[in-house]
């Protein structure tokens, strides 16, 4: 059996952070001979914060203009006074990931 456990805060100077995680793995593992193994896993990706949303003001101090490109992707754009959103941007926090791995070692 193996595992591991991590909690990033990548930037402290941004509170709340949406980009904060905690990412854990847990498997097992089997050598069948000196030349091979195998191993299932499940690799895991939780977002430390719920949904968030931050004003235009806030995000243009990143550098952030709405509507603009980034890497050949729009930006979102706010709704100004639609409901809920009070002219932000919503959905900061990206969703949760899952994920299992099946793996096969062979070394000669």
């Amino acid at each position: 059996a193996f595992g591991m456990f991590q909690w990033f805060m990548p930037n402290v100077n941004v509170d709340p952070n949406p980009l904060d995680f905690q990412r854990f793995v847990a498997g097992i593992s089997y050598q069948y001979n000196e030349y091979l193994r195998f191993a299932v896993d499940s690799q895991n990706l939780l977002f430390y914060h719920n949904q968030i949303a931050i004003s235009p003001t806030q995000a243009s101090g990143f550098g952030y203009s709405p509507g603009a490109k980034f890497n050949g992707w729009f930006l979102p754009k706010t709704i100004p006074n639609a409901v809920g959103t009070g002219g932000t941007i919503p959905n900061l926090v990206p969703r949760d990931t899952h994920s299992i791995f099946a793996n096969i070692e062979f070394a000669y």
